[in-house]
């Protein structure tokens, strides 16, 4: 079930283009090019540049996958199927 938030953002699509900071875009292209990889390695990724460029602030992992999810209006719709996560329910069962 989504919550209060996404349906809202669902039934009140972005009119504009939303303005991002160069850090926000960086952290969204980086994230976007290790969408593969691992949250590790995106966390890992940032703070390699952030040593090279410490007035950069990059977005953690949590908040550049939301910070996507509000540009994009994309979010997942998680629903449990099973305790072993081995099947996937369908129809009546």
């Amino acid at each position: 079930m989504l919550d209060k938030e996404s349906i809202h953002q669902l039934r009140n699509p972005l009119q504009t283009i939303p303005s991002i900071t160069p850090d926000e875009r960086l952290s969204i292209e980086l994230y976007l090019a290790l969408t593969e990889g691992s949250e590790k390695m995106y966390e890992r990724t940032c703070q390699a540049i952030m040593r090279c460029h410490p007035d950069d602030k990059l977005l953690s992992h949590y908040l550049v996958k939301k910070k996507v999810a509000e540009l994009s209006g994309v979010r997942p719709i998680i629903c449990d199927m099973c305790p072993n996560s081995c099947a996937a329910y369908t129809g009546p069962w």
